[in-house]
């Protein structure tokens, strides 16, 4: 025996196991596992947007005023959005959304009342240890302090057990909350006005159905604006971006927490927008690629027009040494009136909603590859005044939903993305024989042998692409195995 094709069994049997197919399946197909056990081609699917949804109790109703207005929950598989009813005197409101996939859809449950008095809606996240909703807002009954309420998803509803918690009981703004899966808790960032609107910082801890807070801390001298926050769970570091409106920049921090503290470390970068350290951003979005240790930052800078670009960043696990990739403006020479933004972590793509130069309401996706964006074309959802978007992806239907004001009548929208995507991330095998639609035949499964393949070099490493041809080429595509000869494929294990 000369080879190691001659010291494996003939007939590619090992590790062959019987499958219904889902579509005519050819010899040598790479094949995906669904949801009802079949099998289907790996292949790549275009990118969608459903129908717009209008919905909202009144025609003044107001989403949050930072992008982070909504939250998607693992939990319940739900979707929730969080707003004000300015035909109700202002009180606070949440409501739960179930997004269907197969028509690009979102359906509502009924709306519950989370604050009885004046509030304006900020941010809202979701802690996954206690498996809890938390609303951040500023309650203007309360000389406009910042306070949390925790919620409690069932079904298509949310409530709200217990009296929400004061963490800062000047006036506040800006407030963005970001939960750490590392540590169990919420970091909330905020300008705090009764200390000249200075960046401020606190930590909220879950218990039960209410949240209680640690001391604050100043992160700057400055005042600010537009303050965004992410936390990346590979490197397990937070990102704070902000306006330093004292030296017209956009201020980049890594700050820590432990237990109830956080402490800001200081400037770490300075975001260059259009050339220029001196500039400054509106619309501020910040999201991360937690399956890396990619950030993405998306800016409307003010010293250009307001036109909007995106920056993918690297962070270190230690250190603060940030990479910055080149600015990509998305929108070209024209100008944005809002922006919402969001990881898909199913297509591997960054979503972004924006209203355009004519404030109609627009989606695009961007694809990553280090810190190059290379940005698709955007599809137009809504032809009328649109504002105060926000974008949370839900993982278990891989749909971004955007939420929007429907500026000229005063209710909310609701679209549902799909961005272009492929299913290569549920990949289970290769076919060993043609198989019709419905009929059952053998699967070549991962750490198995397929002798159906043609033209490989012995020895190379084979990859999947998107589409579900197998190739040498390794860029963006999924590792999966070693060519023994031209015809058979060493398939990587489980």
């Amino acid at each position: 025996m000369s080879n190691l094709s001659e010291l494996l069994p003939s007939g590619g049997g090992q590790n062959n196991v019987q499958f219904i197919a889902q579509g005519t399946l050819s010899n040598g197909q790479t094949v995906a596992l669904r949801s009802d056990g079949k099998v289907e081609a790996i292949a790549q699917t275009s990118q969608a947007a459903g129908s717009t949804l209008q919905w909202g109790p009144s025609t003044a109703t107001y989403l949050s005023t930072t992008p982070y207005g909504s939250v998607y929950d693992p939990d319940s598989q739900k979707v929730i959005v969080a707003y004000y009813d300015g035909n109700a005197s202002y009180y606070g409101y949440c409501v739960v959304g179930d997004v269907d996939p197969s028509n690009n859809t979102i359906t509502f449950g009924t709306q519950t009342m989370f604050q009885q008095n004046f509030v304006i809606v900020h941010s809202i996240g979701y802690d996954t240890t206690n498996d809890k909703v938390v609303v951040f807002f500023q309650n203007v009954n309360a000389s406009s302090a910042g306070q949390a309420k925790v919620g409690v998803v069932s079904g298509n509803s949310i409530s709200f057990p217990s009296s929400p918690t004061t963490f800062n009981g000047s006036s506040t703004e800006d407030i963005t909350a970001v939960f750490n899966p590392d540590q169990g808790t919420f970091l909330v960032v905020y300008k705090n006005n009764g200390n000249s609107g200075r960046p401020t910082g606190i930590v909220g801890t879950v218990s039960g159905t209410t949240i209680s807070f640690g001391s604050p801390a100043t992160a700057d001298s400055a005042t600010a604006s537009y303050l965004a926050l992410t936390y990346n769970t590979t490197t397990n570091r937070y990102v704070f971006i902000y306006n330093d409106n004292n030296s017209t920049n956009v201020a980049v921090q890594l700050p820590t927490t432990s237990g109830t503290t956080v402490t800001f470390g200081g400037v770490v970068a300075y975001v260059s927008l259009n050339g220029s350290n001196t500039a400054q951003s509106d619309y501020t979005n910040l999201v991360s690629d937690d399956a890396s240790n990619t950030v993405f930052i998306i800016t409307a800078n003010t010293s250009n027009s307001r036109y909007p670009s995106a920056i993918a960043a690297t962070i270190p696990s230690s250190g603060n040494t940030i990479t910055f990739g080149t600015e990509v403006f998305f929108n070209g020479s024209s100008r944005v009136y809002s922006m919402g933004a969001a990881w898909d972590s199913n297509a591997k793509k960054l979503v972004i909603s924006y209203a355009d130069a004519n404030q109609y309401g627009n989606v695009v996706a961007a694809s990553v590859s280090g810190t190059t964006l290379t940005f698709g074309t955007p599809i137009q959802f809504y032809s009328n005044l649109t504002g105060r978007l926000s974008n949370a992806f839900d993982s278990s239907a891989n749909r971004v939903l955007v939420t929007y004001t429907e500026n000229a009548v005063g209710y909310a929208g609701a679209v549902v993305f799909a961005p272009e995507g492929s299913n290569v991330n549920k990949l289970i095998g290769i076919t060993s024989q043609a198989i019709s639609s419905g009929a059952s035949g053998n699967v070549s499964l991962l750490g198995g042998i397929n002798e159906s393949q043609s033209g490989m070099t012995p020895g190379a490493t084979m990859y999947v692409a998107d589409n579900g041809t197998i190739t040498s080429s390794s860029s963006g595509n999924t590792f999966i195995g070693t060519a023994v000869s031209a015809t058979t494929l060493n398939i990587k294990d489980l």
